[in-house]
């Protein structure tokens, strides 16, 4: 009885763990442009490495985004930012 209880216990934790990984995991956003997702993190106040979360770009303090002569090609991942009102994007050829 008692290791039945336990493996049913540890099965729990274990589906609550990859449940868990699999929403933040979910809720990261990928920008193919590497210029951009630099110049959001740098916004945002992020570090050069952390993640960009769904959150972060719908963040109601996130309502302007200045990217310029940074030869930004792709703005792919911008649509999870709901609450961006001015996106200022002045001479970003792709080169």
């Amino acid at each position: 009885m008692m290791t039945k209880t336990l493996y049913a216990l540890l099965t729990l934790v274990v589906f609550s763990v990859s449940s868990w990984h699999a929403t933040v995991v979910a809720q990261t956003v990928t920008f193919p442009d590497a210029n951009l997702a630099a110049a959001i993190r740098i916004r945002l106040g992020l570090g050069s490495t952390d993640p960009i979360t769904r959150a972060d770009l719908a963040d109601s303090n996130f309502t302007s985004l200045s990217v310029n002569n940074k030869e930004v090609a792709d703005i792919s991942g911008l649509e999870y930012a709901t609450s961006l009102l001015i996106l200022e994007l002045v001479q970003n050829e792709n080169q």
